[in-house]
């Protein structure tokens, strides 16, 4: 649109917010309209006239209001980025638009409320106190490592009798309700309930106890819920129907079985040393990343100041419309997600604002040698790299990866200025629980 028909008048309305009252004048809206009915007179149809020779005053009468309402609206798209470009403004929401006025051979006006970035000062940030854990891998460790490696190459044995601890029962759950009548849809079929580490419970188990193959036994299962008088338990009905009843022969922990495990080694103690390894770089990496965790935590309470609301509700609606994706529209809430969710879109949008001031302050954006560089250590760790330059040249993939290394840059910065309390933990308290397990 031509600059000189738009006029712009800008105030500050509010925190991170002005506000554009926007005039397009009527001679453009004038010229607008009688093009837009020229344009639909092309290909208007009616009966009683050859298409394209519909009078224009026919056009007018019939959908005359239609399109004013388009012109109206593609007006307000293209007036509203102009204006936004005229005053520098850079929206982090979409603007809300409002008190739009128009009369025939009267100017357009509205209002447009643009949510911009909060402006703040960076806060001092060579005080910050961060913990670091330093995990030790354990003797038990790597035991209970190799235990569930024994476990998962385990050997299904039929086994005659009744099921003892241990034993694994193949069956099928059928849901009662408290009469003893089957709910419909609530069967599960050939699942496998391994006494003593099934997930529902010892007491659970017990009931399992003595079972015998095509046997079939209503159990009950015990599990918390929760409505609006608080927590309560309740109690679940099953009929287990046993298909059939096997034990788990191990095999035996020696260097036969260390080379079924891992190929590249040829002895129980090379499997060891390598389980160590995994552990070791895992728990580093998990450090690493709970250590960031914190350092961002303590950067983002150290400064003070408010999101505009759009700015909020526009991630969050990003959010809902990705779980959506994923979950089926019955089971989804939305409301109840956007509530659970508000508390970290706030600090994700807190961390974005604050690295991006840093990046620019301290010069910490990624560049174009940091791509390349990024693509040769790809390469060199065993890449394609006709197929990885072709990924960096989509300008969309190309943005993110140069947003990782600002972030990894910012970070290394971050931690040269904090103070870093390194604290030594095993592998009890790193995890919360006792000892490790495989990762599933």
């Amino acid at each position: 649109m031509k600059s000189k028909s738009i006029n712009i008048q800008s105030e500050n309305t509010g925190e991170n917010e002005i506000t554009l009252t926007i005039t397009v004048d009527a001679e453009e809206m004038a010229d607008r309209l009688e093009s837009a009915l020229k344009e639909y007179q092309k290909k208007a149809r009616i009966d009683g006239f050859r298409p394209g020779k519909v009078p224009l005053r026919i056009v007018r009468q019939r959908f005359g209001s239609a399109i004013r309402g388009q012109v109206i609206e593609d007006t307000i798209d293209e007036s509203y980025q102009e204006a936004l470009d005229k005053e520098n403004l850079k929206p982090v929401a979409p603007g809300n638009i409002k008190e739009i006025k128009f009369d025939t051979d009267s100017p357009l006006i509205y209002k447009a409320v643009v949510p911009i970035t909060p402006d703040f000062e960076l806060a001092k940030l060579d005080k910050l106190a961060v913990e670091r854990e330093a995990v030790t891998i354990r003797d038990e460790d790597i035991n209970q490592t190799l235990q569930e490696l024994r476990e998962e190459a385990g050997a299904l044995i039929p086994l005659d009798g009744e099921a003892v601890d241990g034993s694994i029962i193949e069956c099928d759950l059928q849901e009662l309700d408290p009469n003893g009548v089957p709910l419909i849809g609530k069967t599960w079929k050939d699942i496998k309930i391994e006494i003593g580490k099934s997930p529902f419970g010892q007491e659970f188990d017990k009931q399992l106890l003595g079972i015998r193959a095509d046997e079939n036994r209503d159990v009950v299962m015990r599990q918390q819920s929760q409505d609006v008088q608080g927590k309560k338990e309740e109690e679940i009905r099953y009929r287990l129907a046993v298909k059939a009843l096997k034990n788990k022969e191990l095999p035996e922990l020696n260097d036969e079985f260390a080379k079924s495990i891992d190929e590249q080694v040829d002895s129980l103690d090379g499997l060891k040393d390598n389980v160590r390894k995994y552990w070791e770089g895992r728990t580093a990496r998990e450090s690493q990343d709970r250590f960031h965790h914190r350092l961002v935590d303590a950067v983002i309470k150290a400064h003070s100041f408010t999101l505009p609301k759009s700015m909020i509700d526009d991630y969050l609606d990003r959010m809902v419309d990705n779980a959506k994706k994923r979950a089926s529209k019955n089971e989804f809430d939305e409301e109840s997600f956007r509530q659970q969710h508000r508390a970290s879109a706030i600090w994700n949008l807190k961390w974005i604002l604050i690295r991006r001031k840093l990046a620019e302050q301290e010069s910490l954006n990624g560049n174009d040698q940091d791509v390349e560089d990024a693509i040769q250590k790809a390469v060199e760790s065993g890449a394609d790299e006709e197929q990885i330059r072709m990924t960096y040249n989509v300008p969309e993939r190309r943005q993110e990866l140069l947003s990782d290394i600002t972030e990894r840059k910012v970070l290394e910065w971050l931690t040269k200025q904090a103070k870093v309390v390194d604290r030594k933990v095993d592998t009890d308290n790193f995890y919360g629980k006792k000892s490790i397990v495989l990762p599933e």
